[in-house]
């Protein structure tokens, strides 16, 4: 049954408005009710069935008869009546009848915390409303009787430990007269003794003080024998039974989860300064040094009233009767404000640590960011700070000598008391005699402190009750001769074991000394003063800072073990006094800080409605007693408090102890270091609460500081406070830019720490100065980081930024809990682990057996797989864990008895568990998304940190609904997500039809032939090739099946694949299960879009860029800025509200028509569009799926291309209103091109004149086109930019007629910030932003220096090059770029520099010149630069440099200062492009003869000495060309022998037609080369051949190990013998041998170690000089052995790698370590090389080859064939070609030879090729067959592409000679089969003349000729597999 809930109250509506944190509620979607599964826990023994009912007699609940109001007759004046009949009545209060009314006894809590408890608590199956009634009353209203009824009939319930009192819901319930009479509470009984655990006999001892409800299940089955422990219902108008008379002995009774007991009557509910049951007696005016609590003192005397219980005196109710938490260890901590201490553990359920606050206090009314201040009266009081005294002399008593209490002899004349945390406690006689009694008994024991409290007993004088907390070794104590109670040692403290990474904590930062700030101020002070300080320098990282000389440079912080400087119940955190710091002195009311009552009412209210466990307040400015005073008023009973510096600082940390444990470990002024152990767990970790300074050099101590802190612990570290400090960019609004030297500081720091970001949610900023828009700053100064372990630990911890209200910072809340999760249901994934798997295969191949079609094969193995991955694979933890333990127990019994059969089978295991760690990291790694990884590698923990990062980036926790509301539910927010995907994609129905479409101008569409292209089938090799364009594990399809799934089994799946494609391609529909768009599809449209597209869009058309219209608009917007005059104009920035999901379907049908698209290809498209489905994936689940009705997929391949075409409509509508002159575009120079508006996909620029004229009609475009197609332009997004002649009246006008705001700044387009005037440097800081963002500290510590390398290439190739290709980066971008690269690459940071081993420009060289291929950030930026250059020289075409051309380079020419940033970016990449390339000449070159690089030395004038005729320097290359030869008799001079074999060796053209080109020089194809580009932009020379470590990188090894070599090969491993040579003050020696030098061979080789570990192997074998050759030879010899080891599986050379590294490992532990070198160093590493060997990282593809017969074949009958070949000795040397004619019986015809001069190998080859082409059209031979040995040439000949390398010459020749031979054939053949060509271009080389035709074949030719005709062959070892000949 389920109940109907009405509206919300608008009380409750506003509640629920008012707060920002995550309601969480269950809901019935995909939940299951809990009362049906009731946990082990809640079976055990000690449930009394209906006990809890029948004890508050909720069974006897009658519904009370309703009455109407009709009867009411009398009134009383001023009352009015309404009467409600009885139906009304039962209408309006049947909602109610499953309603409870419940209470926290004890407790007062906010409503989230009591409504996320009661889910937990209960688990509804149902809905559960909670109602704030006020008095901490709750309405809780359940939505199914079942989950009523369960609440009601069980329990007792108890919320921590306080008892949840509940009550069916009442009619005219009213809070303020409600009453509690009875509650339930735990009761114990300490050592009872165990023959009393039965549980008759128990039941009778609980009703002996109420009824009982239940029997703890330890107590009831007798697992805890310490005490026993009852659930009883007690009476609160009696006073508590404090023991009970069993037998003979008193069994004294405690009581857990009490915080309203009252010491004088007993009775609960009140504390006994309000008791009602007692009454004060006057009391003489009291003595002023007498303490307080003590007769006498401030307290007065209470008596108990007449009327009371005999035999209840005001002494027998204590702190003994409650349970007070235990200590986990005697540590320093805070005291409750009552003075109750807090610390303690409990051993129930973990329960994590909810929520931190992180508040702020304000200054003058305006609360300051995240902490709160002020005096409570709103006055300033004059107060002076008292500094406690050394915490040496304020020592707890010493409990080292176990638990025996001092020896005391009670006297019945004296009173007596205890010291129990501060109050002086007055013990009664009853309680002594009790003790007498039973010494065994002693209320309290199970506590520490009360144990050492009972332990110093000490009778009541005049001198103890003046010093109450003195010195237990006071006079008073000494004399006592008999010990009351003696317990032995062996009694439980309840503090366990400490957690050794805890204790190694507290010891470090013991003796750590953090830097306190106090003393830098006071030397301010004193300089100001105008006085003479005596002051010394402190330094550090950040330059030296003057300090105080009284003080220490380094304070040391009190002992963490000693509970110093508590006063009045407070813990004082601070260092060593400083007597003359006044931090409060005498000031005027109204200065400095006031802590006012709005303030502290904040905290409550945001205490209240979050709960949280820990709160801190920073920026205080309030200490000493008046902070004491405000935190005892606050809900929280620890607290620690930070010292402020005048009215500057100050942290608050406060906590409630029945959450958490929180123990100091150290505290300076900025920071507050404490450990924090959540109850019931032994879960501890590090909290660092952070103010910073204002003080840039006050921050860089607390930098130091933090740095510091990171090596006193390994801790999970949490660090979260107000840093004032931004790391990025991204992190201000307004104002000054970001101070990146501060910001990089800030980074390292944290890097140093290996803070990882928690991210947040809510508004980015949690600082505002809160001015007007112009003046306006935000800024992120509140932030919360935490290193992995930390993360790991809280994986869903989030961070909220919560409503600033009071002050201008934002509290902040964290949440380490997750909220109650939605059951969704989770959708298959194919991990790419699988595949390494044996039997995965068979798995594929069963599934995809027999004709079954494409949809039942997928279905069949993914239900196979699932069953695989559960009874085969299984779950990698578990495997991984049993592995663990078989190890260990046979590592176990091999130390005792070992066998060969353990042995072997250790080995086993061992490759099993190296199996298992692969699959781990491979599982990781595809869960992290990283696209880039270091085989080899354990990279496991690295990932796994990543997943956790990027799980929780992905998160969606919140989301705000069309109305401004937020939506914290996640089951409302999953609906709200669907519902908005579903409206999203739902067609609105308010497009236009085609049939009024009126384009007469529309002129572009498909042709005929295009049109039979696309509707022609598709092949087997269409589909593969299409599939294997895509990225293997990038992204899943629906079905959960990567494109690596089929590319790894295309041999099984392929021909089921390729099956129903074909048939979706003959019918033309896609089925619905197949609903992924059609790849074989993308390569038959991609063809067309160049001719279909405009060229104004870039997007997704092959041979466009999108950095081209960036250029563009660049250039336009410059233009615009140098406007002047009456015409203005825009640039309109357009932005589409979700283009591609609101594209309507039938208008992607009509542009399909309008295109001319045939009718079956458009059906299949739509089919393909709208047979999809859509399913959301909310937070890892997938939910309900819904069926669209509009727009395209975005990831789908083939929506670009539809959403390209569709924008083609929005072109044209402009190119409409542009040939109308409706709309004037923007030209982009006078007499350039004009330009409306650019497109890249969805990015719109528009460009019009700036008048109403135009605007009206770029409306009705818009709106043209957004009725036809659905789209809609976002109104805010879209921003106008005008000129600066338009003045502000009319840009006014003007945006009222677009609709759309002007804007100064553009912003980014495509990435690239938009230059405008006064445009600043710093616009390029977000690369800067993004890069550190990217290689943050975390991830290095987590990394090799090879992994560390292969991140910062990654990163720097993908951020900042995107940038640098158009842009001339400033050079402290470029130099800060290069300072992080290189600070990661080694680990290096501002506060921990580490020495950079190899200089940063060597490791900006390539490889093979020694470095290692990272780049540096200037040559890097040059060498791109030189490619837009490059590119706009050879482009002749694109509008974008036309634009140029005709802008910078046509007349008039604009004047230097007009230039653009991005001609000028283009410019400074011009000389490098000219260093790199030279030119083709063309067929009519028009090249100056002498100056043009056009040969590939330079220029011709450079290799002729002496001057030129005045003509003849003014000579064109076409002036001394004649058909395609050179004719020089013309010149002046004759031209010597090597500048004439020059010339000779250059080609010319005489068949193809072209004009000069550029070519890029050390290109073999001619175009671009970037490498060679960077390497001349650095200077690096490229003939440079002195490294000779090329073979490092060609080894297969680990990426770590090559690194090792490289920086041994390069000197520069840190031996102490290289450190000494660059100037560190160490020894030279061997720290293992104590050799006079440690050098790196002596390291690896010739120490006492490595040769032990040498000569265990028979190494003369492989390197005979073993121990005699030098470093660099002694390294290449062994790395690249490849020869097998003896008896072993694996070869020398990886053996010698894995010894070398290990040897160097040995070496480190014990230098650093002091860490033995390993006895089974031989076996460590021989394990290594297996794991290498077994892992497969070490396969070598090792080629096989064959034998082949190999002889020159006839052609055909009447064929003729043609061999060429080419001879050059060396590159650019003397070089000959030739070649010779056959005809089909192998007979001679003709034959040729040539002279060339220097040139290559290949142009030889192409130089014959065309030769023997002129030659067969010379004789008119109509069929032949062309023969060569040079691949390359054969596939310049059979391919279609251009070419635009220096031989562009030939190659153009040689393919127009070939289309003139009627039958041509073009193939390869080997070496052997072409030795006749081979003789005649040899022969070449050194002929006499330039050219011969021989009719008859030469002698030497003759022998081979015959040899050939005969069809003698020879041998030829080749690959297998390749092929002997490629036909054309």
């Amino acid at each position: 049954m389920e109940c109907d809930f009405s509206e919300l109250s608008r009380e409750e509506e506003t509640e629920l408005h008012r707060s920002k944190k995550k309601v969480k509620e269950n809901s019935n979607i995909g939940t299951v009710g809990a009362h049906g599964d009731r946990s082990y826990k809640d079976k055990l023994l000690g449930e009394i069935p209906g006990a809890f009912a029948q004890a508050f007699k909720f069974s006897d609940v009658i519904e009370a008869a309703e009455d109407s109001d009709e009867e009411i007759e009398e009134l009383s004046e001023g009352m009015a009546a309404v009467r409600l009949s009885k139906e009304t009545k039962l209408l309006i209060r049947s909602k109610w009848a499953t309603a409870l009314i419940v209470k926290v006894f004890g407790k007062s809590v906010g409503y989230h915390y009591l409504h996320s408890r009661i889910l937990n608590l209960w688990k509804p199956a149902g809905r559960l409303e909670c109602v704030d009634l006020g008095k901490d009353f709750f309405l809780i209203r359940f939505g199914l009787v079942a989950d009523f009824d369960f609440v009601l009939k069980n329990g007792p319930w108890f919320i921590g430990e306080h008892f949840l009192t509940i009550r069916p819901w009442e009619p005219n319930f009213k809070p303020s007269l409600a009453c509690c009479s009875s509650v339930a509470v735990w009761a114990r009984f300490p050592e009872l003794p165990i023959e009393y655990y039965e549980f008759s006999v128990l039941k009778k001892i609980g009703l002996s003080i109420g009824p009982v409800l239940r029997i703890d299940t330890h107590t009831a089955s007798e697992a805890r024998g310490r005490y026993a422990r009852i659930c009883v219902q007690v009476n609160v108008d009696v006073p508590l039974v404090k023991s009970v008379l069993i037998g003979g002995f008193v069994q004294p009774v405690v009581y857990e989860g009490l915080n309203l007991l009252c010491f004088v009557c007993g009775r609960l509910g009140h504390r006994k300064t309000n008791c009602p049951y007692s009454v004060r007696a006057p009391v003489p005016e009291p003595c002023p040094d007498a303490p307080s609590g003590v007769n006498g003192g401030k307290d007065s005397t209470l008596v108990r009233e007449e009327g009371s219980q005999p035999g209840q005196s005001a002494e027998e109710y204590g702190p003994w009767v409650l349970v007070t938490r235990k200590r986990s260890s005697p540590k320093i901590g805070s005291k409750r404000v009552d003075g109750t201490s807090f610390n303690a553990s409990r051993s129930q359920d973990f329960y994590p640590v909810d929520n931190t606050i992180k508040l702020r206090s304000r200054t003058h009314g305006t609360i300051d960011a995240s902490i709160i201040r002020g005096s409570l009266d709103g006055k300033r009081k004059t107060r002076n700070m008292s500094r406690s005294s050394s915490p040496r002399d304020q020592r707890p008593p010493d409990t080292s000598s176990g638990l025996g209490l001092n020896k005391v002899r009670v006297e019945e004349t004296h009173q007596w008391a205890i010291n129990l945390k501060g109050k002086l406690i007055i013990v009664p006689h009853v309680v002594l005699d009790q003790i007498k009694a039973n010494p065994t008994v002693i209320w309290g024991w199970f506590d520490l402190e009360i144990r050492q409290a009972w332990s110093f007993i000490f009778p009541l004088t005049p001198e103890s009750r003046a010093n109450p907390v003195s010195s237990p070794n006071r006079p008073g104590l000494g004399g006592m001769e008999q010990s009351m109670v003696e317990i032995s040692n062996g009694c439980s403290t309840g503090g366990g074991e400490q957690d050794p990474l805890l204790e190694d904590a507290a010891r470090n930062f013991k003796g750590a000394n953090l830097v306190r700030i106090g003393s830098l101020r006071r030397d301010f002070r004193k300089k100001d003063a105008g006085g003479e300080a005596d002051c010394r320098e402190l330094h550090g990282q950040y330059g030296p800072q003057k300090i105080d000389p009284g003080v220490p440079a380094q304070l040391s912080v009190q002992d963490c073990n000693l509970s110093t400087g508590v006063e009045d119940g407070h813990f004082r955190a601070c260092g060593v006094s400083d007597p003359g710091d006044e931090s409060f002195s005498d000031a005027d009311e109204g200065d400095g800080m006031e802590f006012i009552g709005a303030d502290e009412r904040t905290v409550a209210d945001l205490v209240n409605r979050h709960s949280p466990a820990v709160l801190i307040i920073t920026e205080t400015r309030i200490g000493g007693d008046h902070a004491k005073e405000i935190t005892s008023r606050l809900p929280f009973d620890g607290v620690i408090i930070a010292d402020t510096i005048g009215f500057a600082g100050g942290i608050w940390l406060l906590w409630n102890s029945d959450r958490v444990d929180v123990a100091q470990l150290a505290c300076t002024e900025q920071e507050i270091h404490a450990t924090v152990k959540v109850r019931s767990s032994n879960l501890s970790w590090l909290i660092s609460s952070i103010y910073a300074s204002p003080r840039v050099a006050e921050r860089q101590v607390l930098w130091s500081n933090l740095v510091h802190t990171a090596s006193l612990h390994h801790l999970p570290w949490l660090l979260l406070g107000d840093f004032n400090e931004v790391l990025c960019s991204d992190d201000k609004f307004g104002g000054l830019p970001v101070n990146f030297r501060r910001a990089f500081n800030f980074k390292s720091c944290l890097d140093m720490c290996g803070m990882i970001d928690l991210g947040f949610h809510g508004p980015r900023f949690t600082w505002s100065n809160f001015r007007e828009l112009s003046a306006l700053i935000q800024e992120r100064l509140d932030r919360c980081f935490a290193n992995s372990s930390w993360r790991t630990l809280f994986p869903e911890a989030s961070v909220h930024h919560l409503t600033r209200t009071h002050s201008d910072h934002c509290p902040v809340l964290l949440c380490l809990d997750k909220s109650p999760s939605l059951m969704l249901p989770r959708p298959f994934r194919l991990q790419s682990m699988w595949m390494s798997h044996p039997s995965f295969s068979a798995v594929v191949d069963g599934s995809w057996l027999g004709t079954n079609p494409l949809q039942t094969k997928i279905s069949v193995f993914t239900e196979s797989a699932k069953v695989w991955n559960k009874e085969v694979f299984g779950n990698l933890v578990h495997k991984k864990s049993r592995l663990e333990a078989r190890l260990r127990g046979i590592q176990v019994s091999l130390a005792s008895s070992p066998n060969s059969f353990l042995v072997n089978l250790e080995k086993q295991l061992r490759l099993e568990f190296l199996d298992i760690l692969q699959l781990e990291e491979e599982f990781w790694a595809m869960k992290s998304r990283i696209n880039w990884i270091v085989q080899g590698e354990r990279n496991t923990n690295f990932f796994h940190t990543s997943v956790v990062v990027r799980r929780k980036r992905n998160r969606i926790v919140s989301l705000k609904d069309n109305l401004g509301n937020w939506v914290h539910c996640e089951a409302d927010v999953a609906k709200l997500v669907r519902d908005g995907f579903l409206k999203l994609f739902t067609s609105e129905a308010i497009s236009v039809s085609s049939s009024i479409w009126s384009f007469s101008g529309w002129h572009v569409g498909l042709s005929e032939v295009e049109k039979s292209h696309l509707v022609s089938g598709v092949t087997l090799l269409e589909v593969k090739e299409a599939l294997w364009s895509l990225k293997p594990f990038k992204a899943p399809g629906p079905d959960g099946l990567h494109a690596g799934f089929f590319q790894r089994y295309w041999g099984s799946v392929g021909d089921a694949v390729f099956k129903e494609v074909s048939h979706i391609f003959d019918t033309g529909c896609m089925p619905e299960f197949l609903n992924q768009t059609l790849l074989t599809l993308i390569p038959k449209l991609r063809v067309a879009l160049p001719k279909l597209v405009s060229p104004l869009q870039t997007a997704f058309v092959p041979g466009r860029k999108g950095i081209d219209n960036m250029i563009l608009v660049q250039e336009l917007v410059h233009t615009m800025g140098t406007k002047k005059g009456k015409e203005g104009y825009m640039a309109i920035k357009i932005d589409l509200e979700k283009a591609y999901d609101r594209l309507e379907w039938h208008f992607i049908r009509d542009i399909l028509l309008l295109f001319n698209f045939p009718a079956s290809m458009i059906k299949l498209i739509l089919s393909c569009v709208s047979s999809s489905s859509i399913s959301v994936l909310f937070n890892g689940g997938k939910l309900e799926e819904f069926k669209p009705s509009r727009g395209i997929r975005q990831g789908d391949p083939l929506s670009p291309y539809l959403f390209i075409l569709c924008m083609e409509l929005l072109g044209f509508l402009i190119h409409e209103k542009c040939e109308a002159n409706l709309w004037n575009p923007l030209k982009v120079a006078r007499g350039g091109p004009a330009f409306s508006h650019l497109f890249f996909a969805d990015d719109l620029v528009l460009f019009a004149k700036a008048d109403r004229k135009n605007c009206c009609h770029i409306r009705e475009v818009l709106d043209t086109f957004c009725d036809l197609s659905g789209q809609k332009v976002n109104m805010m997004k879209s921003k106008v930019y005008f000129s600066p002649n338009v003045k502000v009246d009319v840009r006014t006008d003007l945006c009222l007629v677009l609709g759309f705001n002007s804007t100064p700044n553009l912003g980014r387009y495509l990435g690239f910030p938009i230059h405008q005037p006064r445009s600043s440097s710093h616009e390029f800081d977000f690369l800067l932003d993004r890069v550190q963002g990217k290689l943050a500290g975390w991830k290095a510590s987590m990394l090799s220096m090879a992994g560390r390398l292969i991140l910062t290439q990654a990163v720097t190739t993908s951020i900042p090059s995107y940038v640098m290709q158009g842009a001339l980066l400033p050079g402290k971008i470029l130099h800060r770029l290069d300072k992080v690269n290189r600070d990661f690459l080694w680990g290096s940071t501002e506060e921990k520099k580490r020495m950079h081993l190899v200089s940063w420009g060597k490791i900006t060289k390539p490889k093979r010149f020694g470095g290692l291929g990272l780049q540096s950030a200037k040559a890097k930026n040059l060498a791109l630069l030189a490619k837009l250059c490059w590119r706009f020289k050879t482009n002749h075409v694109d509008g974008w440099a036309n634009a140029l051309r005709k802008k910078y380079l046509g007349p008039p020419r604009p004047r230097k200062c007009n230039f653009s940033k991005t001609w000028k970016a283009l410019k400074k990449g011009e000389d490098l492009c000219d260093k790199g390339s030279r030119w083709v000449i063309g067929s009519n070159s028009i090249l100056r003869f002498w100056y043009d690089p056009w040969i590939k030395q330079g220029n011709l004038r450079s290799l002729i000495v002496g001057p030129l005729h005045y003509e003849e320097e003014k000579l064109l290359v076409k002036d001394v060309v004649v058909n395609g030869d050179w004719h020089l008799q013309h010149l002046s001079f004759v031209f010597p022998p090597s500048v004439l074999s020059v010339l000779q060796a250059t080609p010319l053209r005489k068949s193809s037609v072209s004009e000069d080109k550029l070519c890029w020089m050390s290109s073999s194809k001619g175009d671009f080369d970037s490498g060679n580009a960077y390497c001349l932009a650095a200077g690096i020379n490229v003939l440079d051949n002195s490294f000779r470590g090329n073979w490092i990188w060609k080894i297969h090894s680990l990426p770590k190990i090559q690194i090792f070599l490289w920086k041994c090969l390069l000197n520069s491993l840190p031996v102490s013998s290289i450190l000494a040579g660059r100037g560190l003050h160490i020894s030279p020696s061997c720290g293992l041998c104590n050799a006079d030098q440690e050098s790196i061979l002596h390291v690896l080789r010739d120490c006492y170690l490595a040769k032990s570990f040498w000569h265990e192997y028979n190494y003369s074998i492989f390197d005979p000089d073993f121990f005699s050759s030098n470093l660099d030879t002694w390294l290449q010899s062994n790395a690249c052995c490849s020869g097998m080891v003896p008896n072993k599986g694996y070869q020398w050379g990886t053996l010698f790698l894995f010894g070398i590294w290990s040897l160097w490992i040995q070496r480190n532990k014990f230098i650093f370590q002091q860490v033995a070198p390993s006895s089974h160093l031989r076996h460590s590493v021989e394990m290594l090389v297996e794991e290498f060997t077994y892992s497969g990282l070490n396969c070598d593809h090792t080629k096989t080859f064959v034998v082949k017969i190999v002889k020159w074949d006839k052609p055909p009958d009447r064929w003729f064939k043609l061999n060429t070949d080419g001879s050059a000795a060396g590159n650019l040397g003397l070089a000959g070609c030739g070649g010779l004619i056959r005809d089909w019986n192998g007979e001679w015809f003709k034959g040729f030879s040539r002279k060339i001069g220097p040139t290559s190998s290949v142009a030889a080859e192409l130089w014959a090729l065309r030769d023997g082409l002129n030659l067969c059209l010379l004789h008119h031979l109509t069929a032949v067959i062309i023969e060569l040995d040079a691949k390359l040439v054969v596939n310049l000949m059979v391919s279609s592409n251009s070419f635009n390398g220096e031989n562009s010459v030939l190659v153009d020749d040689c393919r127009e000679l070939l289309t003139r031979i009627p039958h041509s054939r073009v193939q390869h053949c080997f070496r052997e089969a072409n030795r006749c060509a081979d003789a005649l271009a040899k022969r070449g080389v050194t002929l006499p003349q330039v050219f011969c035709v021989f009719d008859n074949p030469p002698p030497d030719v003759s022998v081979i000729l015959n040899h050939d005709i005969l069809g003698l062959s020879s041998n030829r070892l080749c690959i297998a597999g390749s092929s002997s000949s490629l036909l054309v």
